[in-house]
């Protein structure tokens, strides 16, 4: 976004489509009722054909040709035995409940196995989760009307057993608009970093418009404090199949063309980011352009009186190798969106750094993969950024303000299990980890960072090619990582083949989500989707659940931590 890069930057090629990295599924906090739009409050019985086909799509993404899970065993290899159903390996069991979502927001119990509540009554939506394993729903509640779409912004919170302890009905939302094509009425949820406030983006489709605005809760109260209205962004009347230009933005609409957000904090909780974003129908071509973007920026406090100051207008975004729903405030006057383009036989990931008053940046974070396979987190703390590169091994830290760079290209085969370097002395304060997705984006974690921020967790796979079948995956196991130093302190062997990794509530052990039918080699093996609990220093095995997969398919997924120092009104 903005200006184009200087030449001491990378040139993106926009000859060719961008390759945009699988970044998970979007739940709940969405409505679709046109013809061809999207339903995102399906009934959970729609959520869960999506959610089914997670675990086997999420690493077989990360390679050109997805592999196959074998469904009988290869006549040449022994088929690993089941798991137990639980396993304490490490007495006393963990007695903190993991908040996963499982076709809605549950709490699984590891020294059972079992999964809170059910996929009818479990909520869907924005998904607010903090270290503790407390959470907070922006959920919508869509109440009967004959003649027009009502979606009731609700809030839900929860204990860390998953008791609903409160539910608040802020406003509703209504429009007449819906036959409308996409989400005729939509909200993006954000949290303060200290957990204070809430912001709520909301769109609403009239006949004339989709109409924008923006509401701050506080937390303690639950109660809406301040708001503003935006400007509206023009659309043709419903039965207008011409194309309309708004003559003060640039925004060029459809009655066909649906709006969406993202929604962002900056590091101080002073600032707010508004990504407004307006997709028009494929069928419509050379019409319009298929996806426009606009990004404001506007004080936090919603003040009256506010106007939101333009970080960057209005342009064509169709071909833009940037993934605007993976973006977030670096520092807190520099704002940063994950990218990749084509480079050769591979990719090229990529930040864009935006500075209000000074050039926008494209920079490269790292060496070019043969994969799109890169996972990322950002320190706000420090103002750094990281990616890990899961099959290349190849792991990065870019100092956003300086944009200085430090890169550790890891040789599996010359590198063995157990510690490998000295640890970095623990510090103190809070979480440094900032999401970098919407709150209703869930997308299997494959990097997740410590406590303190000094180290960094990270799965590792290998393409194993054999006679017998195409390549299959294999993993190699979990490599901690000094975020400071960026050095290998210590690689787990591993046990199954990992897809997940996040923390139990509390920070104290480390916990995995391994995928069926196959083992760590990639060899076919008796298992249902299980859990590992590992000891975040050891890493010895604490537990395994055998069987995580829950009655009707579902299968869990972590909820890192997107309100990491906490939520207030606990």
């Amino acid at each position: 976004m903005g200006r184009r890069p200087e030449p001491e930057t990378i040139d993106v090629d926009l000859s060719r489509e961008p390759i945009r990295p699988d970044h998970g599924y979007r739940v709940g906090a969405r409505i679709s009722v046109g013809d061809v739009g999207r339903t995102r409050l399906a009934g959970a019985i729609a959520i869960g054909i999506v959610l089914i086909g997670i675990a086997f799509a999420a690493v077989g993404s990360l390679l050109p040709q997805v592999p196959e899970l074998p469904v009988a065993p290869v006549p040449s290899r022994s088929v690993a035995t089941p798991l137990p159903a639980i396993a304490l390996l490490r007495p006393p069991a963990p007695t903190r409940l993991l908040p996963v979502f499982a076709g809605g927001l549950r709490w699984l119990d590891p020294s059972n196995g079992t999964t809170s509540g059910d996929i009818y009554t479990a909520p869907r939506g924005g998904l607010l989760v903090d270290a503790e394993g407390r959470a907070l729903c922006v959920c919508l509640e869509i109440p009967w009307s004959e003649d027009r779409l009502i979606a009731r912004v609700t809030l839900r919170r929860y204990s860390s057993g998953g008791e609903e302890i409160a539910r608040v009905a802020l406003y509703e939302l209504e429009t007449t608009e819906r036959g409308a094509y996409g989400e005729p009425i939509q909200v993006e949820p954000a949290i303060a970093p200290d957990g204070r406030y809430l912001w709520i983006a909301r769109a609403v489709r009239d006949a004339r418009a989709w109409k924008i605005g923006l509401d701050r809760v506080d937390l303690a109260s639950l109660e809406v404090d301040s708001s503003i209205e935006l400007d509206p962004i023009p659309v043709p009347s419903p039965n207008d199949d011409t194309v309309l230009v708004s003559p003060n933005r640039g925004w060029i609409t459809h009655r066909r063309s649906t709006v969406r957000m993202s929604l962002r904090v900056s590091p101080d909780g002073s600032r707010l980011s508004v990504l407004l974003s307006l997709t028009s129908d494929p069928r419509l071509g050379m019409l319009l352009p298929a996806y426009q973007l606009e990004r404001l920026v506007v004080a936090s406090d919603l003040a009256a009186g506010t106007l939101p100051e333009v970080a960057v207008p209005v342009y064509d975004a169709t071909l833009d190798p940037c993934d605007s729903e993976l973006s977030g405030w670096a520092t807190n006057r520099l704002f940063i969106t994950i990218c990749s383009r084509p480079e050769g036989d591979g990719v090229q990931p990529f930040v864009r750094i935006e500075d209000p008053g000074d050039l926008t940046r494209d920079v490269t974070v790292g060496p070019p993969v043969g994969t799109n396979d890169s996972e990322w987190l950002l320190d706000t703390s420090r103002g750094a950024l990281y990616r890990w590169s899961s099959l290349a091994h190849v792991f990065t830290r870019l100092q956003v303000a300086t944009r200085s760079m430090a890169t550790l290209a890891i040789d599996r085969l010359q590198v063995g299990t157990g510690d490998l370097a000295p640890w970095p002395a623990a510090a103190g304060g809070e979480s440094p980890w900032t999401t970098l997705a919407d709150a209703d984006l869930l997308r299997p974690a494959r990097m997740v960072g410590s406590r303190d921020g000094t180290l960094i967790y990270a799965l590792g796979f290998r393409s194993v090619a054999d006679e017998m079948r195409d390549d299959r995956i294999a993993s190699t196991g979990i490599w901690v990582l000094d975020a400071e130093r960026t050095v290998p302190i210590a690689r787990w062997a591993p046990a199954a083949l990992y897809d997940q990794i996040g923390f139990m509530p509390g920070w104290e052990r480390l916990v995995t989500v391994a995928l069926p039918g196959i083992d760590a080699d990639g060899d076919p093996a008796g298992w249902s989707t299980s859990m590992w609990l590992q000891d975040a220093r050891s890493g010895d095995i604490v537990e395994i659940l055998g069987n995580v997969t829950q009655t009707r398919g579902f299968d869990p997924i972590l909820l890192a931590p997107n309100a990491p120092r906490g939520i207030a009104g606990f």
